[in-house]
């Protein structure tokens, strides 16, 4: 999972974040944590110490996906602002027996059309979406896998949700242009370098 980035949104105007309602609560791994208040711009958030990823911001609003990594129990929330720090607590619960669990995803960040592989626990049968768009899978217990489809949107932050009949596990991933690897690929290599022509033969 990438290290979550400052939103890219404006400062706040000289004011500390206020954490108004923490939603749900208890919240389970995988599921969808909004967290509401003001002077919320340029967020960054930790639950019980553990980074999250924000898939959407507003001054008013911050919605991520709980980390797996999150541990369990009532734990702290921090949002944090240049202008200070806002400080609450929930409750994180383990999903509930059968709901699709998502462990992992690599590699991350990813490109479109790149092999990508999502690990887990209950997986199978389960359909995938990235930033809304769908992607063609193949899914065991533990293990999805999808060459990541040319409509998924770029970016920080882009919501995986995947779903079987039991329920829909909620994760993150970042997504890089592909010409931008293929450019970065040039740049290292470099062009092939030109063979001098041997000089002509002077003759006498």
């Amino acid at each position: 999972f990438p290290t979550p980035a400052s939103v890219t949104t404006p400062p706040n105007s000289g004011s500390a974040p206020v954490i108004s309602s923490l939603s749900p609560d208890p919240v389970a791994l995988n599921a969808m944590l909004t967290i509401n208040g003001t002077n919320l711009l340029g967020a960054t958030v930790t639950v019980g110490g553990q980074a999250q990823v924000l898939t959407s911001s507003s001054a008013t609003q911050l919605v991520m996906p709980l980390h797996p990594a999150t541990p369990l129990g009532t734990q702290a929330v921090v949002v944090s602002t240049s202008q200070g720090t806002a400080g609450s607590s929930l409750t994180v619960a383990a999903p509930a027996a059968g709901l699709p669990a998502v462990n992992g995803v690599n590699p991350d960040p990813v490109r479109r059309t790149e092999l990508l592989t999502i690990s887990g626990t209950d997986l199978s049968g389960a359909s995938v979406t990235i930033g809304g768009a769908a992607q063609t899978v193949v899914a065991g217990p533990n293990t999805i896998t999808l060459n990541v489809a040319p409509a998924t949107p770029l970016g920080t932050g882009q919501l995986l949700a995947v779903t079987t009949g039991a329920g829909t596990a909620y994760a993150s991933v970042e997504f890089c242009l592909l010409r931008e690897a293929r450019r970065e690929h040039l740049t290292r290599a470099g062009p092939a370098p030109r063979q001098k022509a041997a000089p002509s033969p002077v003759l006498a």
